[in-house]
C-alpha cells in the first residue's frame, strides 16, 4: 500500500507563497486608503466650491449678511496650511464678510499652499486662476487631489503631482 501526501518542503514552499501574497496585497490596500482618503477630501472641496460659486451665480445672500440696500459682491474661500482648514465668507458691497461655514481637512491630508479665492456675483466667476492641491500628510508617494479654478469659473478635479 502506497501512502499519498505532501512533503515538509512543500508544505513549507506553499506556505511562505501564501505569506507573501498576503503581506503584498496587505502593503497595496494600505496605499489604497491612502490614495481614498485623498480623492474623498478633494471631491468634497470641489462639491463646496461648486455650492459657493452656485450662491454667487444666483445672488443668493444669506439674510443675517446684507442688509437690504446691499448687494452680493460674492462668495470667497481662503485657505490656510497651517491651521489646515478653509472657509466660506458671502462678501456685501459695504464691504462687510461673514463668515458661512469652516471647514476642517482630515488630519491624514494636507493643503499645501495658502489661498484666497472669491467667486463673484453674479455670474461665479472668480477673480483670478488658481491651483489648489491636497496631499497625503505623510506619504508623498501618493497621488494627490489638483483642483484647478480658472478666472471664468471652470472647477476641475485631477489625481496628480502638486504643481510646486
Amino acid at each position: 500500500m502506497k501512502l499519498t501526501g505532501f512533503t515538509l518542503i512543500e508544505l513549507i514552499i506553499v506556505i511562505g507563497i501564501m505569506s507573501i501574497l498576503t503581506w503584498q496585497g496587505l502593503a497595496n490596500y494600505g496605499d489604497f486608503i491612502k490614495k481614498q482618503v485623498v480623492q474623498e477630501e478633494g471631491k468634497d472641496f470641489v462639491s463646496i466650491l461648486r455650492k459657493a460659486q452656485s450662491d454667487a451665480n444666483t445672488g443668493y445672500k444669506p439674510s443675517t449678511t446684507c442688509g437690504a440696500s446691499d448687494s452680493l459682491v460674492g462668495y470667497r474661500v481662503v485657505g490656510t496650511v497651517s491651521a489646515n482648514t478653509y472657509q466660506i465668507s458671502a462678501v456685501c458691497s459695504d464691504g462687510v464678510e461673514t463668515v458661512q461655514n469652516n471647514y476642517i481637512l482630515d488630519a491624514r491630508v494636507a493643503l499645501s499652499s495658502n489661498f484666497d479665492l472669491t467667486f463673484l456675483s453674479p455670474y461665479g466667476n472668480s477673480n483670478g486662476s488658481y491651483t489648489i492641491c491636497i496631499a497625503h500628510a505623510q506619504d508623498s508617494s501618493i497621488e494627490n487631489s489638483v483642483i484647478s479654478v480658472t478666472a471664468g469659473g471652470g472647477i476641475e478635479l485631477a489625481a496628480a503631482a502638486c504643481p510646486y
